[in-house]
């Protein structure tokens, strides 16, 4: 994705590129389209993959970076350095 840039950073209790690689290919594609601000809706029917599944690689998104919600997501990729 445009928005995620290749970045190293200490900052978190768990090193960006340990946190990073556990996102599986689709999920840090996902990641970036919401650092890009898409709804979700509009990620499903780029992806062409259902709105359902969307809301799930969110959750594991999520659940691997350790935080709670979009705005922490979007906290995570600001704080290491991840849009531009």
């Amino acid at each position: 994705s445009s928005v995620m840039r290749k970045s190293i950073s200490m900052r978190s209790e768990k090193p960006l590129f340990s946190k990073m690689a556990e996102l599986s290919e689709r999920e840090k594609e996902i990641f970036g389209l919401i650092c890009e601000e898409h709804s979700l809706k509009e990620i499903s029917i780029r992806l062409n993959i259902s709105e359902k599944t969307i809301h799930s690689h969110k959750a594991n998104i999520q659940h691997k970076l350790g935080v709670r919600n979009t705005v922490g997501m979007i906290k995570f990729a600001y704080e290491n350095g991840l849009l531009i």
